[in-house]
């Protein structure tokens, strides 16, 4: 009843006085707040934490504005040539971008979520409930990698990490011993729909994570939106990515042509040598829908 009462509320404060920041229940996470986007969906996070991606929506409508609008724009052309869309958020942290796809695909979109950390698959859940998405999000706890074991993640917000150095070879941030699967795995025990777009953000994970998503990708060739950094310099030291030309090298085998996302798209043979984390657009050149999202660009 609660709940009910709350998602009421939710939408008509919204609509009476413009309001965009609400107060979760005693019963949901530690962070307490959500947010309304510029794109209509409610995202559950700490809007006070200048770290956390709900401040980013509080203050700018958008976080990554320049990748949400191809995000966006993606989906809109698949969406079009599909009857049902199939997301896959790994990496999902608070879910950003499962939430976005299932929230503007609404009864059409089915979003499935990777997230290894309870805290923020707590905040995703807390974000289906408030935007009704109870029967458009799937949420699966685990990391997902190369092979079925377990790891030690970093713990550093959005930017937690399952490979040593990551976050800098002093980092003195927390550490939690999760799981891992493969993606391969999961689709065929889960009987999952193949995918249509696959997001991946694991801060230096992604070889692995690709590594054990092999035969999903070859049978669907999703459109791939990864994030892949060279090299990066924290506080704490200077990490250089050795598998980041090879994640390039396994996906320009499998027939994906990649673009990345700065001020502008730009195709790219191999990872950019600047320093920092960038967003690439990997789309298959045996998926003929792919080249009309190409045209897009």
């Amino acid at each position: 009843m609660i709940k009910k009462i709350l998602k009421r509320s939710l939408n008509r404060a919204a609509e009476i006085f413009g309001w965009q920041i609400v107060f979760l229940p005693k019963n949901s996470t530690a962070r307490t707040t959500a947010v309304k986007s510029d794109l209509g969906f409610w995202y559950a996070g700490n809007v006070f934490d200048s770290s956390d991606i709900a401040y980013g929506v509080f203050r700018n409508g958008l976080v990554e504005e320049m990748e949400t609008n191809l995000v966006v724009r993606v989906l809109n052309t698949i969406s079009e040539a599909v009857n049902g869309l199939h997301f896959y958020d790994i990496g999902a942290n608070s879910g950003y971008y499962g939430i976005l796809a299932a929230f503007l695909g609404k009864d059409k979109t089915k979003t499935f979520s990777f997230e290894p950390l309870k805290e923020y698959v707590n905040l995703i859940k807390d974000s289906v409930d408030i935007n009704h998405l109870e029967n458009s999000v799937k949420v699966f706890t685990t990391a997902l990698g190369a092979s079925e074991s377990s790891g030690v993640i970093q713990i550093s917000g959005s930017g937690s990490s399952l490979v040593p150095g990551f976050l800098g070879k002093d980092n003195p941030c927390p550490t939690r011993e999760i799981t891992i699967q493969k993606l391969d795995d999961i689709v065929k025990t889960q009987n999952l729909p193949l995918p249509h777009f696959i997001k991946i953000d694991v801060e230096g994970f992604e070889l692995a994570v690709l590594r054990g998503s092999e035969s999903t990708i070859k049978q669907a060739k999703p459109v791939l939106f990864i994030e892949v950094a060279n090299t990066l310099i924290t506080t704490h030291g200077k990490f250089v990515n050795t598998e980041a030309r090879v994640v390039f090298d396994l996906l320009a085998g499998l027939g994906y042509n990649a673009f990345i996302v700065k001020e502008t798209i730009e195709a790219i043979n191999t990872v950019s040598n600047d320093t920092g984390v960038y967003m690439y657009l990997f789309l298959n050149n045996e998926n003929p829908l792919h080249e009309k999202i190409k045209q897009s660009l």
